[in-house]
């Protein structure tokens, strides 16, 4: 685990930090407002006018929205400004989150080196920096309930366990997933083959894991009795929680079917349209993923999960958890709304670039003791070097590309 007493572990989060705050000035230099981006500005607006409720009229779960507004007044920057301050605080965040996971997950300070020049010419990343989203609070406070939940599994002290539900519950007032994350990751604990506890141990090993749930519920409850506006109603007041509630998955299928009919030969049978929509989507969706991890990213990725390269370990199982989550909740809207938009697999594209560094730094070994084999070769580990400085170029002097994502 990365400690900060180390004089190595503070240049090299001096330097991730440094860097990305560098990166979000230059990327927002001259940068346009997006359309999501003006209807947070007005929410923040809003808010800092008339207050809460104003602003939930303007947009219906404003916290980001409210966040703008609250490092408005204590700047006194104009809005936008501001929002951008708080960007580059949540990709600050993010930076140091992923840095922390890969200490987590069993790296040395060569990974974590590696860790740091990865996320900050992360493409994917960067080409979101100068949006005003909510997004990026969900990836930095997701990053690090990951990391919480991580030290829960490896010492079982209830604070990394509160920490991991408060960060989740930060993620979730940006971005409504964050919720399902927090109810089903910590159910990896209590099917951790590597956890040597008898059954009723590990059940009170897993309900530790809801420590803040439990606060939360207590909180509202309390609310409830004094009759003043309850936790959970505001929660569930969430838009997004709602349509869920009210969603039809067969009614949406029936709807796209009925659309993909008349482009498809009448010499395929309707029953095998399905063949289609679901396995049109899944490339969709895969080539959509290696599009926004990058290429390199991609080989990188893909030669560590071959290799096994993350040691294994409680925190590489609750990786595999987290990915699947975000993986599931990804394809369950994609395949009822029918789009799917880059931002929304940021969460799965950070977690796979977390293999990335592992990688990196295989290659970097067998390069410098020139063993034999593909990433032996004098040429190979350079070769990735030039392309690292390459998306360093891409991102600083081409940070509009984000429509071929979207």
């Amino acid at each position: 685990m990365p400690i900060f007493s180390n004089q190595h572990y503070k240049l090299l989060y001096l330097f991730a930090i440094v860097g990305s705050i560098l990166l979000s000035i230059w990327l927002n230099t001259n940068a346009e407002i997006n359309k999501d981006g003006i209807l947070y500005l007005q929410a923040a607006e809003a808010y800092a006018q008339h207050g809460w409720e104003s602003s939930f009229a303007v947009y219906p779960w404003p916290f980001y929205s409210i966040a703008i507004a609250w490092t408005h007044a204590l700047t006194h920057l104009t809005l936008i400004d501001a929002a951008y301050v708080l960007n580059t605080v949540l990709c600050l965040i993010i930076v140091t989150g992923f840095i922390q996971l890969i200490g987590a997950l069993g790296g040395r300070l060569q990974e974590q080196i590696f860790a740091a020049v990865i996320i900050l010419l992360h493409t994917g990343l960067n080409d979101y920096r100068d949006y005003i989203i909510r997004d990026l609070g969900h990836w930095a406070f997701m990053l690090y309930g990951l990391f919480f939940l991580m030290l829960y599994a490896q010492k079982s002290h209830l604070r990394y366990a509160f920490g991991f539900g408060l960060a989740m519950f930060m993620a979730f007032l940006f971005r409504t997933e964050a919720l399902f994350v927090m109810l089903f990751a910590p159910l990896a604990l209590l099917f951790d083959r590597y956890n040597q506890r008898k059954l009723s141990a590990r059940i009170r090993y897993t309900l530790g894991a809801y420590t803040f749930v439990g606060v939360l519920c207590g909180i509202a409850l309390i609310t409830y009795i004094i009759e003043q506006p309850n936790l959970m109603d505001l929660i569930f007041s969430n838009p997004w929680l709602q349509r869920l509630e009210h969603a039809d998955f067969l009614q949406a299928l029936d709807k796209q079917m009925a659309q993909l009919r008349p482009a498809v030969s009448v010499n395929i049978p309707d029953n095998q349209l399905y063949y289609f929509l679901f396995g049109g989507f899944m490339v969709y969706f895969l080539i959509r993923i290696c599009l926004l991890l990058s290429p390199l990213f991609t080989v990188l990725t893909g030669y560590a999960i071959k290799q096994k390269l993350i040691p294994t370990s409680p925190a590489r199982t609750l990786l595999f958890t987290y990915l699947v989550l975000y993986v599931l909740i990804v394809l369950g809207f994609l395949y009822y709304r029918f789009f799917l938009s880059g931002r929304y697999i940021m969460p799965i594209v950070l977690l796979l670039s977390l293999w990335t560094p592992f990688a990196l730094s295989a290659w970097y070994e067998a390069w410098r003791s020139r063993k034999p084999g593909i990433i032996g070769k004098p040429w190979c580990f350079p070769l990735v070097v030039l392309l690292l400085i390459y998306m360093l170029g891409d991102s600083l002097v081409s940070s509009t590309q984000l429509g071929f994502f979207e």
